[in-house]
This record gives C-alpha cells, sequence and structure tokens, in this order.
C-alpha cells in the first residue's frame, strides 16, 4: 500500500503556472489541493468524493503535464512521395512482361497505355482513384525490376 505523505509546496516559476492551468479541471483542483495545499491523497479523496487510487493516477497525470517542457512543433518537411511516378514511356514494355502482372494492375497498365486518365480508369473498372495509383504504383516498381 502506498505511503500517504503530504507534499512540500515549492515555489512556482511562470512557466508552471502556465501549465498547471492548462490541466484538466480536477487534475488541477488535486493537483493544487495536494502541492499546494499541502494535502493528503486520503484528504481530498475524501473531500471530493473519490477513491484514493483515482486520486494517485490524476495527480501522477498532472505531475507528468506539469513536468514535461512544453512541446516543439515539428519542423516541416517536404512531403514524401507515396507512389513512384507513372512514367512508362522511358520503357520498353512488352506483352509478355505485362503478362507478369497480376490481373488487376495489368487492366490498370493497359488501360493508361491507351491513354485513359486515372479517373476514367477508375470509373470503367468500378474502382477508386487511389487503387489505380496504387495498381500503377506497383505495377511500375514491378517492370522496373523486371529490365535490371
Amino acid at each position: 500500500m502506498p505511503v500517504d505523505v503530504p507534499a512540500v509546496p515549492g515555489p512556482r516559476n511562470d512557466d508552471t503556472s502556465a501549465r498547471v492551468r492548462t490541466l484538466p479541471e480536477q487534475q488541477r483542483v488535486i493537483y493544487n489541493m495536494i502541492i499546494e495545499q499541502g494535502k493528503t491523497t486520503a484528504e481530498v479523496a475524501r473531500l471530493i468524493g473519490l477513491a484514493p487510487s483515482t486520486v494517485r493516477v490524476h495527480l501522477s497525470r498532472a505531475n507528468r503535464a506539469v513536468a514535461a517542457p512544453p512541446r516543439q512543433p515539428r519542423p516541416q518537411t517536404q512531403p514524401q512521395c507515396r507512389y513512384i511516378a507513372t512514367d512508362f514511356s522511358a520503357m520498353d514494355i512488352s506483352p509478355a512482361s505485362l503478362m507478369r502482372l497480376p490481373k488487376g494492375q495489368r487492366d490498370v497498365v493497359r488501360r493508361f497505355l491507351d491513354g485513359a486518365s486515372r479517373e476514367q480508369i477508375a470509373d470503367k473498372l468500378q474502382i477508386s482513384e487511389t487503387t489505380v495509383r496504387s495498381q500503377l504504383s506497383k505495377a511500375m516498381r514491378t517492370l522496373h525490376n523486371d529490365d535490371r
């Protein structure tokens, strides 16, 4: 069983005060009662009507949030290309190499090589444009690897 020792209040700097103000209400109340007023978890539990273990959980989460440095925004990076460009013009695609592709990829590539747009291919095959892009990308990778 955890020992119920009152916390010793310490001086707060402005940064800590700002973090305490951002806590959810229940965590903020419990944090202030225990840290600022020096009450024990059992006293706080009795006053608020919560189980002592719930008070300890709220205090733990509040301590973690108050102690953590503020999150820095991630630096903006160039978005990664999620699929390989579908420029088949530089490739010599033979009927034999197309036959190595799965049927779905083969259907999409044939229509693409015939000049259909991704939207037209999606409508004709009743698939999404995302699936068309994915099939073209996979086919490009497969055909590129076959060229090596």
